[in-house]
């Protein structure tokens, strides 16, 4: 499977897994990635170069993404991954986020 039908369809199943109760519990792993994915892809799509705290939990809040309990995780991995910078007030957006295969690196 190329690395775009993977990363589609662990965002696909994310969305499923929200809609299932205790399924993000059972399957963390897909949970987690489909979730850094969708936020990558709405960083992504801002356009912008730098997004400070508020636009970043309201695009988190738009991906279905728990601010307090899932975001700081996902925060960290997205940095470990040289994805974005995290500022501790927001975050710079490292080049190459636009041609991403969200989710399939993950």
């Amino acid at each position: 499977m190329d690395k775009k039908t993977k990363g589609a369809w662990i965002v696909h199943h994310t969305n499923k897994l929200d809609h299932v109760t205790h399924a993000p519990s059972e399957f963390h792993e897909i949970s987690f990635a489909g979730k850094c994915g969708l936020l990558l892809s709405s960083i992504g799509q801002s356009g912008e170069s730098e997004l400070i705290e508020s636009q970043l939990v309201a695009l988190a809040k738009a991906a279905n993404i728990n601010v307090r309990l899932e975001l700081p995780e996902i925060r960290r991995e997205l940095s470990r991954q040289k994805l974005i910078s995290d500022t501790g007030d927001g975050v710079h957006i490292l080049g190459g986020i636009g041609s991403r295969t969200y989710g399939s690196d993950l």
